[in-house]
């Protein structure tokens, strides 16, 4: 009995010479099958990354690939560059992103809201700045990850914190008289700034810290009378 294209997709006898006739299909069943079959060829598995990752990623035959070509990994990743906003990755692939030398591949991990928690404790400490500047502004990072940033060596992590609407208002309510300029002109721009505290900042000696105090008070009266006004 003759097999369909699907079947013979399927199939762990088929052919890596049958299977890159199959992989000229349009049709999306067949192209997973391939994806997953473990005699498919290493460059057929590349092209199909973009459309069909996380089938490869259990494609039987990955691990001898990446025994053989220990670049296989990084020729994936360049085929496609938004594969963290995937959902459940494997973890292997995961470590192999958070301790890669390239820190755009950990910018980009550090940056997707599917990293899961415990690699973004990881990347909060990353040599790089930009990763960490990445870790800050994701939404999936815990708060106690962020607070730990303020006190970050690099002044943009910290700035970045200090911006953020997550922080909490007590780290904000601490650091309204520091001594350093940015971080009060950030604390008198941050949404979430306490009104008391904003009152204090517009007395502040720098007069664009005065300015951004008073444009963030007027909002906040402008949210008032409009939450007023539809009770």
């Amino acid at each position: 009995m003759q097999l369909t294209p699907e079947q013979e997709a399927l199939n762990s006898t088929t052919t890596a010479e049958r299977l890159c006739e199959l992989a000229k299909s349009n049709k999306t069943i067949i192209l997973q099958a391939i994806a997953v079959n473990p005699n498919t060829p290493p460059n057929i598995l590349v092209k199909l990354f973009t459309q069909y990752p996380t089938q490869i990623f259990k494609n039987p035959a990955l691990d001898l690939l990446i025994l053989e070509n220990p670049q296989f990994l990084d020729i994936l990743y360049k085929q496609n560059k938004n594969i963290f906003h995937y959902q459940g990755l494997p973890l292997f692939f995961l470590k192999w992103a958070v301790q890669h030398e390239n820190k755009d591949i950990r910018v980009n991990l550090a940056a997707s809201s599917f990293t899961p928690v415990h690699i973004l404790e990881i990347l909060a400490s990353d040599r790089n700045r930009d990763v960490r500047i990445k870790i800050v502004k994701n939404k999936s990072t815990p708060n106690q990850v962020l607070c730990n940033l303020i006190s970050d060596r690099d002044e943009g992590v910290r700035l970045a914190v200090l911006n953020d609407i997550r922080i909490p208002l007590e780290y904000l309510i601490a650091l309204s008289q520091n001594k350093e300029y940015i971080i009060r002109l950030s604390i008198a721009k941050n949404p979430r700034t306490p009104i008391s505290v904003l009152q204090l900042l517009r007395k502040d000696s720098y007069e664009s810290i005065r300015i951004a105090a008073q444009n963030n008070l007027d909002k906040s009266n402008i949210i008032v009378q409009n939450w007023q006004m539809r009770s």
